[in-house]
């Protein structure tokens, strides 16, 4: 059932003229993506932050805090050039960050990689890394924005976001049908939201909380269009509403 489910996605977004890069991993035990004549049903995820005080942050960083968690910038968010980096120095800073200041958790997936003002050998100014909640058993989605995001430049991680979400229980009484692919990105183009002559090069459906308000949120169903590094659009699976959504050096 689960794969029928994946197959159907698949098609909805080849009529849309869109590439699927998914983060798939098929669930196991009780499927919960129910193919209809409308699209898959999609049920929603209760999910609880991680416990836990905040770590101090170094000095020079503003601090917001989230019920989820927080987010840090650097005062100074454009520090004094140095060589472009390669993506493996890069993230050689970010993750001996992560693990100094609140930690890597034992189920993290790398997600997305960005380069900023990439060179020609391949290198780049600064590179954004997003890593999230492994997807088990959760209909194989993964998710938006709640994870952890570092913004690494000039050797320095000048943003660090964390707002770790783990899932807890899939709300199978509560599915809806989410709408086509095509469809939601006709209603951004609609909207001015999307230029009509753009193709989306990425489109997923993940799962997104909407609020960080709260230590116990509900996970919804978010398709998610990307249009070049970090260029990107978010619309409710279920409404078809934009979400308000960017990447930090968007």
């Amino acid at each position: 059932m689960a794969r029928k489910g994946l197959l159907l996605t698949l098609f909805l977004l080849a009529a849309a003229g869109c590439q699927l890069s998914p983060h798939f991993t098929p669930a196991e035990g009780h499927p919960a993506v129910v193919p209809t004549a409308w699209g898959p049903v999609v049920p929603p995820v209760r999910a609880e932050a991680e416990a836990g005080i905040p770590p101090e942050p170094p000095a020079g960083y503003e601090v917001t805090l989230f019920a989820c968690g927080f987010l840090w910038r650097l005062t100074d968010p454009h520090p004094p050039q140095s060589e472009p980096l390669t993506r493996a120095e890069a993230w050689e800073v970010a993750r001996e960050f992560v693990r100094r200041y609140g930690g890597l958790p034992a189920n993290t997936v790398l997600a997305r990689v960005f380069r900023i003002d990439p060179t020609s050998d391949g290198r780049a100014a600064a590179y954004c890394f997003y890593l999230t909640p492994r997807p088990l058993n959760i209909n194989g989605f993964g998710f938006l924005e709640d994870g952890i995001t570092v913004l690494v430049r000039g050797r320095k991680v000048v943003y660090y976001r964390r707002c770790w979400y783990n899932p807890r229980e899939i709300l199978n009484n509560e599915a809806r049908p989410v709408i086509p692919a095509r469809e939601a990105l006709a209603g951004l183009r609609a909207r001015g939201l999307w230029p009509a002559e753009t193709p989306p090069t990425r489109v997923n459906l993940l799962y997104h909380a909407g609020t960080h308000a709260a230590a116990t949120v509900i996970l919804k169903p978010v398709w998610y269009f990307e249009a070049g590094p970090g260029g990107c659009a978010v619309v409710d699976a279920w409404t078809g509403e934009p979400v308000r959504f960017s990447w930090p050096h968007a």
